[in-house]
């Protein structure tokens, strides 16, 4: 028996929720938990799946460039050092296909 496609809304659904929970998760001083390289996979291939991918330009109302600076800021919270986002980020084409 196939799932109905409500189902596997839900799940999908579940499931980014689940992942954005993890991602501003934090711990029990207030401080963002650091995400292992393990969860990050999980969390960019799931974007990759999903046909999400950034793209520096077009960006008329600034929403790219807003969202770039919120990810910078909580990577760098994370612990994460300015070098590993610029190597993360290179070659990153985020939006929707």
């Amino acid at each position: 028996m196939a799932a109905s496609e409500q189902t596997l809304n839900r799940i999908h659904e579940f499931f980014a929720q689940y992942l954005l929970d993890m991602m501003t998760e934090k711990d029990e001083d207030g401080k963002p938990v650091r995400l292992t390289a393990a969860e990050m996979g999980v969390i960019t291939k799931f974007l990759k799946d999903n046909n999400i991918s950034f793209v520096g330009e077009g960006d008329e109302d600034g929403e790219i460039e807003q969202f770039r600076q919120r990810a910078k800021e909580a990577a760098m919270s994370n612990g994460f050092s300015k070098q590993d986002l610029e190597e993360s980020i290179e070659g990153l084409d985020f939006r929707k296909h």
